[in-house]
């Protein structure tokens, strides 16, 4: 699933980092991201912010 980093500056608004994946993707849920993406920010290691998580995550 395709995602904007508007998209992922929306998911992880709020986020203060550097921060790990499963505290990232509590916040990605909060804010309405998809599941899949959620599940995606769940398995990184820890991340210094929006654009490092979104380039992580594949383009497809």
């Amino acid at each position: 699933m395709p995602v904007t980093a508007n998209e992922m500056q929306n998911y992880l608004a709020g986020a203060m980092y550097p921060a790990e994946g499963p505290e990232l993707a509590v916040r990605a849920e909060r804010n309405g991201a998809p599941p899949e993406v959620v599940e995606r920010i769940r398995e990184m290691p820890s991340m210094d912010g929006a654009d490092a998580v979104l380039a992580r995550i594949p383009q497809d």
